[in-house]
């Protein structure tokens, strides 16, 4: 993740497709999955940012965005600040 890479192994419209088959099977036996429909909520906002070929590694893009910061950005400031040698 830190290399900005989402290279598919399993892309997202394939697991979105089965996320939407096991919320019906659970709202159709009256199980809560609240992990699971926020899940399918963040993998509709990949596809709506045209990522749907992303791996499912790739859901971190979308939390960049709603957080509007970068990891790949935090990792090269690491790679160039001096290390302190603390704990974070």
């Amino acid at each position: 993740m830190l290399s900005g890479r989402f290279d598919p192994g399993f892309r997202i419209r394939l697991h979105l497709k089965d996320l939407k088959n096991a919320l019906e099977l659970a709202r159709e036996t009256n199980v809560a999955l609240p992990a699971a429909a926020q899940v399918e909520q963040l993998m509709r906002a990949m596809v709506a940012a045209g990522r749907a070929d992303y791996d499912h590694s790739g859901l971190v893009t979308i939390r960049e965005d709603l957080a509007v910061f970068r990891l790949t950005d935090a990792a090269a400031g690491a790679e160039a600040a001096p290390s302190t040698g603390g704990t974070r």
